[in-house]
């Protein structure tokens, strides 16, 4: 009758933890993440790579309006 007992508080004591974790509520993405997810998603939709998207990306962020070769 002890194995039991103590198999129940032992399984008790495991699950504590994961019912005393507190969530967060979404946070809303800052101007500098909106930026880069823009700027992320226009890069790709031209299909740069390497320098030519660093450089891209580079103005993008600044605000400046890129000039892309393709």
């Amino acid at each position: 009758m002890k194995i039991p007992i103590a198999a129940v508080l032992a399984v008790a004591l495991c699950a504590c933890p994961a019912f005393a974790q507190d969530k967060k509520p979404a946070e809303k993405p800052t101007e500098q993440q909106k930026r880069t997810t823009d700027c992320s998603k226009q890069a790709a939709d031209k299909h740069l790579q390497g320098r030519e998207r660093s450089q891209f990306m580079s103005m993008c962020m600044r605000g400046e309006k890129p000039m892309t070769s393709k």
